[in-house]
């Protein structure tokens, strides 16, 4: 092979590998629009719900709210991940050690 043919070889090659570059670089911004207009959807449903948040937060902030119908539970303000044995007991725990070390702190053995 001549000089010649190898430059165009050479040539050839790096256009090939420069335009798989391109190519790659395209489909990872293609991806990347993909992801943005997911997430202006997601912004976009969302919206109604910050609506409702403010709504929500506007009789607060000017006067008194309106009374709701019945009162929830405080349990079900709880998310049920914090209802589990475990956590129940972990917090049972830490209750029985602060009210012990208020009665030491009293003295007399005495709750205060």
């Amino acid at each position: 092979m001549s000089a010649a043919e190898w430059i165009a070889l050479a040539v050839a090659a790096t256009a090939l590998i420069f335009t798989l570059a391109v190519l790659a670089g395209l489909r990872g911004l293609r991806r990347s629009v993909d992801s943005l207009h997911v997430s202006i959807e997601a912004m976009s449903n969302g919206a109604a719900t910050i609506d409702d948040l403010k709504a929500a937060v506007r009789p607060l902030l000017t006067g008194e709210p309106e009374p709701m119908d019945e009162p929830e539970p405080v349990v079900s303000r709880v998310p049920p991940v914090l209802r589990t044995r475990s956590v129940v007991k972990a917090m049972a725990i830490g209750t029985g050690t602060a009210h012990a070390a208020r009665r030491l702190r009293n003295g007399n053995g005495k709750g205060g």
